[in-house]
């Protein structure tokens, strides 16, 4: 089934958000923050399995 419009932008939004945030942190010594690499790790997984929803949801929905 294919995202509607409304969702496409909620999730492209959200996607922005995460790769903002990666891009802050990356400026941040991992000293001062517990974890700083998992973090990253989970910003990256996000960020990815959103792009691939936003790719494989690209289309119309299939024929029934």
């Amino acid at each position: 089934m294919a995202l509607t419009p409304v969702e496409r932008e909620r999730i492209q939004d959200s996607k922005r958000k995460i790769q903002s945030i990666s891009n802050t942190l990356q400026h941040v010594s991992s000293k001062k923050i517990e974890h700083l690499e998992d973090i990253q790790d989970c910003l990256d997984d996000a960020d990815h399995s959103l792009g691939v929803a936003l790719e494989s949801n690209g289309g119309e929905d299939p024929p029934l």
